[in-house]
Formats: C-alpha cells, sequence, structure tokens
C-alpha cells in the first residue's frame, strides 16, 4: 500500500505543557486528523493488519531537519487510522530523506511481511 501525506510538524513543536501536563497543540492534531483522513480514503474498508510489517518512509523535506523525530507522529497515525492494530508490528523501517522545498511531503509504502 501506498500513501502520501503533507508533511508532519516537527517533533520539538508538538507539545506544551500546561496546568494538567503535556498536550498536544492544535497544529498537530489538525495535521493528525487530516492524515489519517487521507489514509482512510486509501484504506477505507479494510481490517486493522494483524501480522508484522515492513514500513518505507521517504520524507520530502522544506528545510533540513533530523529524521527520528517525525517517525513516531507518522507511526502512530496510521495506528490511528486503522492500518494496524500496534506501530510494534513494525518490524522492518526505511528511512530516507531528500530535500522539496515546493512540495514537502510524506511518501509511506506499507508491505504485509507475515500475517493477514
Amino acid at each position: 500500500m501506498k500513501f502520501t501525506l503533507p508533511m508532519c510538524p516537527p517533533l520539538n513543536s508538538l507539545y506544551r505543557y500546561g496546568r494538567r501536563g503535556m498536550y498536544k497543540i492544535a497544529k498537530a492534531r489538525a495535521w493528525e486528523t487530516d492524515a489519517i483522513y487521507k489514509i482512510k480514503r486509501v484504506r477505507w474498508d479494510r481490517k486493522p493488519i494483524t501480522g508484522t510489517i515492513e514500513m518505507w518512509v521517504h520524507l520530502y523535506l522544506k528545510r533540513d531537519r533530523d529524521i527520528d523525530g517525525s517517525l513516531k507522529l507518522i507511526l502512530d497515525v496510521f495506528e490511528k487510522a486503522g492500518v494496524y492494530e500496534n506501530d510494534s508490528q513494525v518490524t522492518v523501517l526505511q528511512v530516507r530523506k531528500q530535500m522539496d522545498k515546493k512540495n514537502p511531503r510524506i511518501e509511506i509504502i506499507i508491505n504485509l511481511l507475515g500475517g493477514l
């Protein structure tokens, strides 16, 4: 399965601390909602994958940044969208980044390694 999502916000700008503890900022929640919608457009009627998964993540960045900061958010959003039951099912994760100032985005390919 192949998915294309808008570039997610950098990890260090996703959360803030308030009186009740840490919370996700509105920009991060909006990206998450949009990403889930786009994932479900591709995979709207299927049950979650139950087996092991190989995931290829290709980040097309507007500005250079660390690749590891985006991964947790990306893995979590696929879980929330119901693509797989838990992000611990991802046993192979390949990540690549390159610059694309005009069209920043994330392209993800998910392959089933075992199970359904």
